[in-house]
């Protein structure tokens, strides 16, 4: 019987929010963000849930660009 486990966040009244056991502010610190920007960019987060860690540059456009090829999105 095929089966996927999946344990993305977590909430504990200790250590807050959890992304895949890396803290909000270390996801701040570490995720790829816009030119600019103070946020982490979406494909980084999506990266991170799916993958388990922060993307290399690399991965992160190939995700980017495997996300734009599924919709009608404006450059």
């Amino acid at each position: 019987m095929p089966a996927l486990y999946y344990e993305g966040s977590q909430l504990d009244a200790q250590t807050g929010i959890t992304f895949r056991g890396h803290s909000i502010p270390e996801v701040e610190k570490k995720s790829i963000k816009a030119p600019g920007g103070h946020e982490p960019l979406t494909e980084c987060m999506i990266y991170l849930l799916l993958a388990g860690d922060f993307p290399t540059k690399e991965q992160f456009e190939d995700l980017s660009q495997e996300l734009k090829s599924h919709g009608n999105l404006t450059q």
